[in-house]
């Protein structure tokens, strides 16, 4: 049995809980009795330095390597050779239809930044994910499985999302400043913003992308403007 186990071999952390796993009571059976194509694929997911992981059959039973291992949080290492909904019951709303279409069209998917709402802690939270999901076929070229490779993008959603509040917010206060603000860009001064007040003060509302000469020419007598 040894021998037809060495696709584990190189499995880290995972390759050896797969090894050690009681799989008499699963459907998947023993390791020593699956697919050479399911073999391969784990042989593939356990090497990769990619967060990786498998759903394999029709009821699309979870495997993954040692980098997909923190996704599932609290639900590694239990995830193992379970279903695809029961280990996400609350995205397979979103998730479950993607699989489908995989499954259903044999091409691949991929989606950046998808929000997810996944329990943490047992606190709903809201993350976002790059991922893609590739089908595995058979040597009849029959769908089996689905290769499901991605990483967690939420810090950066997040951050991105805060700088654009931040912004917003500067606007906000630009445009309501009670004094006329400007502001002007490069050597040739170009009115890059103005506020209502600017506006009002000089009696111009089309002062962006020009110059102040060409804009507000009475002014360059006055010496504003060299």
């Amino acid at each position: 049995m040894y021998s037809e186990l060495r696709f584990l071999e190189q499995g880290g952390d995972m390759g050896r809980r797969i090894r050690e796993h009681d799989w008499s009571a699963n459907p998947l059976g023993a390791p020593d009795s699956w697919p050479q194509t399911l073999r391969f694929a784990l042989g593939i997911c356990l090497g990769s330095e990619m967060p990786t992981a498998i759903y394999w059959g029709p009821e699309l039973r979870l495997f993954y390597n040692d980098a997909w291992a923190p996704i599932p949080a609290e639900r590694h290492p239990g995830a193992l050779g379970q279903r695809g909904q029961d280990v996400w019951p609350e995205i397979w709303d979103v998730v479950g239809p993607q699989f489908a279409q995989v499954i259903a069209t044999g091409q691949g998917f991929a989606t950046y930044d998808q929000r997810l709402d996944m329990e943490r802690d047992g606190v709903p939270r809201e993350t976002y994910w790059n991922y893609s999901f590739t089908p595995i076929r058979d040597e009849f070229g029959q769908v089996c499985g689905i290769l499901n490779q991605g990483n967690e993008t939420t810090a950066t959603v997040l951050a991105q999302r805060e700088r654009r509040a931040e912004i917003e917010r500067l606007h906000e206060l630009f445009q309501q400043a009670p004094g006329a603000v400007a502001l002007l860009e490069g050597p040739d001064h170009v009115f890059a913003l103005a506020n209502p007040a600017y506006h009002e003060l000089t009696g111009r509302h089309d002062l962006l992308g020009k110059t102040v000469a060409d804009a507000i020419p009475e002014i360059i007598d006055q010496g504003f403007v060299d």
